[in-house]
């Protein structure tokens, strides 16, 4: 039986225009990643940016949403409980 957390995953994997999806801890470990090549690769990277950005507001009751934008792509990053969730968008049309 899939957990939540893949089901979660796969469910955002498949949205229209979503190209990958990675999963981590707090450390960067993969937990869990979808249509994206080598995830352990940039998991890491990902996860420090997340942290990075909340550490600009430390009293704030919400995690900031991460948005890096690219020529034919964007990545969303945000983390919440110790999981960072990533998910890679394509902007072609």
């Amino acid at each position: 039986m899939e957990s939540s957390l893949e089901k979660c995953v796969t469910e955002i994997a498949q949205k229209p225009s979503v190209t990958g999806v990675i999963c981590s801890d707090a450390n960067g470990l993969v937990l869990s990643s979808r249509n994206v090549e080598s995830p352990e690769c940039c998991s890491g990277g990902l996860t420090a940016v997340a942290t990075a950005a909340a550490a600009l507001e430390p009293h704030s009751d919400t995690r900031p949403l991460v948005i890096i934008e690219g020529d034919a792509s964007v990545v969303e990053i945000h983390q919440t409980d110790g999981i960072t969730l990533s998910v890679f968008k394509s902007t072609q049309q």
